[in-house]
């Protein structure tokens, strides 16, 4: 590449007409050419939580690079800028992005006032982002049955994700959101863990982590039975 421009150089020495061509070349070439672009790009997403991600070879300038990030609707043509200005390998987007909308999002590295070329990933947050666990399980024993209280997941304010899926939860068919596990052993420890699933999104989470409750009774026999509960997101 380097004779190839050496060649360019000695042809607008001895043809002036085109001097303007070929410097806008050499300047071009230096500007992406030398500053590598970011690279392995990604969405940390789970709920209404989005952070871009990417890496960087900062090894070939010394960890002196600094990021942009944009972004825009999937069919606009105009980009917006972000508060992203700096030096760390993410951008948290979350308070940026609607749940429904679809985005194209572009990242550059600026050395020494020189930029590299952009790079770019689509982003739909309610096909791509991750549906989180229920945010709160409470459980206690009865006779020979176990009560399950619930608070489906939440988004980065604090809503219920229902609030924004246009859905309502619900838990084993009931409006609200405990029920009964019945018909239990007496006396015995269950664990239980719990995941939300969205039939609207077609999207589970992962599961909570495991709570154990004993039942009331006689019979005391410790730990052998898990129940897996699956919350569930119906919609209208």
């Amino acid at each position: 590449m380097l004779f190839f421009l050496n060649l360019l150089l000695e042809k607008t020495v001895c043809l002036g007409n085109y001097f303007f061509i070929v410097n806008f070349l050499c300047t071009s070439l230096s500007a992406y050419g030398l500053v590598p672009s970011p690279y392995n790009l990604w969405m940390d997403a789970i709920n209404t939580r989005y952070i871009l991600r990417w890496d960087w070879n900062s090894s070939t300038h010394n960890n002196t690079a600094s990021f942009e990030t944009q972004y825009k609707y999937s069919h606009e043509t105009i980009w917006s800028r972000t508060a992203c200005e700096k030096r760390s390998l993410c951008c948290d987007l979350s308070s940026l992005l609607a749940y429904s909308g679809s985005y194209v999002l572009r990242v550059k590295a600026r050395v020494k006032g020189e930029n590299s070329a952009w790079r770019n990933i689509s982003f739909t947050p309610d096909e791509d982002a991750l549906l989180g666990p229920p945010s709160l399980v409470d459980v206690a024993g009865g006779m020979a049955m176990i009560t399950v209280s619930l608070n489906g997941p939440l988004t980065e304010t604090g809503q219920q994700m229902s609030s924004i899926m246009s859905s309502n939860i619900k838990y084993r068919e009931k409006a609200d959101q405990h029920f009964l596990l019945q018909r239990l052993k007496a006396g015995v420890e269950y664990c239980l863990r719990v995941c939300a699933f969205s039939f609207e999104y077609g999207k589970n989470s992962t599961y909570t982590d495991t709570r154990c409750i004993w039942t009331q009774g006689k019979e005391l026999r410790k730990g052998i039975d898990l129940v897996n509960v699956i919350g569930v997101w119906r919609t209208h």
